[in-house]
């Protein structure tokens, strides 16, 4: 059989396979003729000079990319002994993801590894990784969030010990040109704390600060968390989150950076993302989706939550106390996921003062049905 070009057939599944391309050449084809969304299958023919064919080739597919599905979050935290269960992380991701647009994946390198199909569907990726040992990340992986990069797309990162991964499994490493986190974000040098010091991370550049919950870390540490990866950045990537250090020793140190790389935007927190207190995680998400230029969903249900900690109670009372009355304390913090909510602002008349304690004791120690005014309505 003398070789005298290629066939290329497609067909959109279930259906037959037609042909796309005769009397070809090259050993690669681009399909412009596609539908967003569609899922193309694709075979090809070796003709030779008499006209006889070979059988089809094994089928290769692909969805097009359209980039306007929402958000994918990609779960890669293994459900392992001493690791969050998958329900527990659903639960998480329901709470912290709550009225925005979401699909969500659970993901094994080994079993599933990411795709540009899959990623192509999305506006916005938010991979999350917390796992203290092992390797949950392959060079294919790396190539589809790549490509997915170099569109008007937006791609955050964060995770226990995912800086540790892409630094090499080094400890310490000075990164360069062709290192994920040096090209997307400028991140041109990892250092891992390993002392159990950790205790959240301190916003900057608008970014919120966010606590890390005793009670989803592990007994023995005292609400602390070590093997935290800091890094030195260049002048391409803003600082957006530094390390809470409970002994203060490493306060300067950098875990956070976003940058914007022509028509895409990308976020790195090398923070334990399922281990920060649900409150602050939210606050998180508000803020880096808010970055990316995607529409914030108002939750008005926190008004009166002053200490941030996902409820209303007494604490709140001796918070707003304390603020109004003694001039002490930070202001209550404002809802990120809804920026004209303040909550210490319990009657919605703009600012926070004696009457808002007034109400608040009431709902708090008297009557529940004293509720909270609603700023979504105004």
């Amino acid at each position: 059989m003398d070789f005298s070009h290629y066939q290329i057939f497609r067909r959109t599944v279930p259906g037959n396979f037609m042909l796309l391309a005769d009397n070809y050449l090259q050993t690669a084809y681009i399909d412009s003729a596609v539908e967003g969304g569609i899922y193309y299958e694709y075979v090809i023919v070796a003709v030779d000079s008499d006209g006889n064919t070979s059988e089809y080739s094994a089928a290769v597919g692909a969805t097009a990319a359209t980039f306007d599905q929402g958000i994918l979050i990609i779960d890669a935290t293994p459900p392992d002994p001493g690791n969050p269960t998958i329900a527990e992380k659903e639960a998480f991701f329901a709470a912290i993801f709550a009225g925005f647009n979401t699909s969500y994946i659970y993901y094994d390198y080994l079993d599933d590894p990411l795709s540009k199909s899959l990623l192509g569907r999305y506006e916005v990726v938010f991979w999350i990784g917390d796992y203290s040992a092992g390797r949950l990340w392959n060079d294919a992986t790396e190539e589809a969030l790549r490509w997915y990069s170099r569109y008007n797309t937006a791609l955050a990162i964060a995770g226990w010990r995912v800086a540790f991964e892409l630094a090499g499994l080094k400890p310490d490493a000075q990164l360069n040109p062709g290192n994920l986190l040096y090209d997307l974000a400028g991140i041109d040098h990892f250092t891992e704390v390993y002392e159990i010091d950790y205790a959240g991370l301190v916003g900057e550049n608008d970014f919120p600060d966010a606590s890390l919950d005793p009670a989803k870390v592990y007994e023995a540490w005292s609400g602390k968390m070590g093997w935290i990866g800091t890094f030195g950045v260049d002048t391409t990537g803003e600082i957006i989150a530094r390390f809470d250090s409970e002994s203060g020793a490493y306060s300067d140190e950098i875990i956070g950076v976003r940058r914007k790389n022509g028509q895409s935007k990308f976020v790195f927190l090398s923070t334990p993302f399922y281990y920060l207190k649900d409150d602050g995680a939210r606050n998180i998400v508000a803020s880096v989706l808010g970055w990316f230029g995607r529409p914030i969903p108002c939750d008005c249900t926190r008004i009166g939550d002053c200490t941030g900690d996902g409820r209303i109670g007494p604490a709140d009372v001796v918070y707003l106390v304390g603020y109004v009355l003694r001039q002490s304390g930070k202001p209550p913090q404002n809802d990120l996921t809804c920026p004209v909510v303040n909550r210490g602002d319990f009657d919605c008349d703009g600012v926070t003062n004696i009457a808002d304690i007034v109400k608040l004791v009431n709902y708090v120690y008297r009557s529940p049905a004293l509720g909270p005014c609603n700023p979504c309505d105004n």
